[in-house]
C-alpha cells in the first residue's frame, strides 16, 4: 500500500516543481500588465513586483485581489482572465501542496 502512495505522491511533487516557476512567469507578467494597464490598482496593491518590492503586506494584498472577486469590476476583459487564471492555479498548486504533506505524512508514519 505504502509503494502505491509514494508512486502517487512522485508526479504531484514532479508538478509543484513546474509549476513555481510557470507562476513567477505569470505574476511578472501579471504585474506588468497592471503597471502598465491598472496603474492605480497597481499602486494600491503595494507597487509589487517578483523580487524587487516583493514584501508580506503586498503579498497578502495581491493574494486577497486574486482570491477575491474585486477584479469584475474593473470591467477589463483581460484583468480578469488573468486574475481567474491566477486564482485557480494557486488553489490548485494549494491543493497539490496540502496532499502531498498528508501522503508524506501518511508514509512516514506507516
Amino acid at each position: 500500500m505504502i509503494e502505491i502512495l509514494v508512486l502517487l505522491l512522485v508526479p504531484l511533487i514532479a508538478a509543484m516543481f513546474v509549476m513555481v516557476p510557470v507562476w513567477f512567469v505569470v505574476i511578472t507578467k501579471y504585474f506588468r500588465y497592471l503597471r502598465e494597464c491598472q496603474p492605480d490598482l497597481y499602486k494600491e496593491m503595494g507597487e509589487p513586483s517578483l523580487f524587487a518590492n516583493n514584501t508580506p503586506s503586498n503579498n497578502i494584498s495581491f493574494l486577497r485581489y486574486v482570491c477575491g472577486n474585486k477584479y469584475f469590476a474593473s470591467e477589463d476583459e483581460n484583468l480578469i482572465s488573468k486574475s481567474l487564471f491566477l486564482k485557480r492555479f494557486f488553489y490548485t498548486y494549494l491543493a497539490i501542496f496540502l496532499t502531498v504533506i498528508i501522503g508524506v505524512v501518511s508514509v512516514t508514519n506507516s
